[in-house]
């Protein structure tokens, strides 16, 4: 994520999302999901822009991430694409555990396996148990922990450069 909050595009998406263009944002997001990709060692997605119902972010449906253009106004958006990438990781990890004929650690068979299990017993925030059911599930756990990283550390490296920017500025008048 330091690499990411490193690109001049994505912190100054970040530092002026409310003035920043539709396809602005739009190419920033698909460069969170192509960084969370290479980090998560899973194939590049390339993003879809559909709008959906309001309190979505986007999701992750076959294979492929769907980003709620009606929600391009929200910053917490720019989570989203990593969160979704999570996802992915968690399916390919689990269609490669222990039944796919090779030995990962007993880590990743642990979480392969998890992932596997979640999977089969998913649950919608709509149905049994609601949003808690929902939000403690490990694969959203996982996930939300991907996504929310990579928030802090680019809302972490802006909210840097504002202090510095600042602290030239007061040293300078200083100086006078």
């Amino acid at each position: 994520a330091l690499r990411l909050a490193d690109d001049e595009q994505v912190r100054s998406a970040y530092a002026n999302w409310g003035n920043v263009t539709a396809e602005e944002k739009q190419a920033v997001l698909q460069k969170v999901a192509d960084f969370t990709s290479r980090d998560l060692g899973t194939e590049p997605t390339a993003l879809k822009f559909e709008k959906m119902k309001r309190d979505l972010l986007g999701v992750h449906r076959n294979g492929e991430i769907v980003v709620n253009s009606a929600r391009f106004a929200d910053i917490q958006l720019l989570q989203n694409p990593a969160h979704e990438t999570g996802h992915e990781f968690q399916r390919q990890l689990a269609a490669r555990g222990p039944q796919a004929g090779f030995s990962l650690g007993a880590n990743e068979n642990d979480r392969a396996a998890l992932f596997a299990a979640n999977g089969r017993y998913y649950i919608y925030d709509d149905e049994r148990g609601g949003w808690q059911a929902y939000a403690n599930q490990p694969m959203e756990k996982h996930s939300r922990y991907i996504g929310d990283e990579i928030m802090r550390i680019v809302q972490s490296k802006v909210q840097e450069e504002r202090y510095q920017k600042e602290l030239q500025q007061s040293q300078g008048k200083s100086d006078d």
